[in-house]
């Protein structure tokens, strides 16, 4: 691949870490799609984090720093799970039996919480990426 990167975006990154970190996009989109594409309701309530982790690939990329793009992939998180649990609460509840008094999408409830399980992982990921003479080459992604 002879491609150069003459875009302001990534000019501070070598071509062996714009294709780790392209390769970590692609792996996230695919997994978010295919939770998307999901028979079920709790994937498809969790596949927005799959894309949050690719925005934050995209994002060191673009030359943000790594706690930069955290905080604004956790505040994104927060305000999607904010969002959804709204959508849980204000839904019909089930009237009769086991389930009685729970939300009819209560499979749909979102953990503020969960991006700090996800944070360790991508920190890691971005230190192996992005260091000099790091792995590049070995961070192709969870899901290929």
């Amino acid at each position: 691949m002879s491609y150069k990167n003459t875009n302001v975006r990534g000019a501070g990154i070598t071509e062996a870490q714009e294709v780790a970190l392209f390769a970590q996009m692609r792996s996230h989109g695919a997994a978010e799609e295919h939770a998307y594409r999901s028979m079920s309701g709790a994937d498809v309530s969790g596949a927005p984090m799959h894309g949050i982790m690719r925005r934050f690939f995209a994002l060191l990329w673009e030359g943000l720093d790594v706690e930069t793009a955290l905080a604004d992939c956790e505040a994104r998180w927060r305000s999607y799970a904010d969002e959804n649990n709204a959508k849980v609460k204000a839904a019909p509840k089930v009237k009769r039996g086991p389930m009685s008094g729970h939300s009819v999408i209560s499979y749909r409830w979102t953990d503020p919480e969960r991006f700090a399980s996800h944070e360790v992982h991508l920190r890691t990921m971005a230190k192996m990426i992005l260091a000099p003479g790091g792995r590049e080459h070995e961070s192709a992604g969870p899901h290929e």
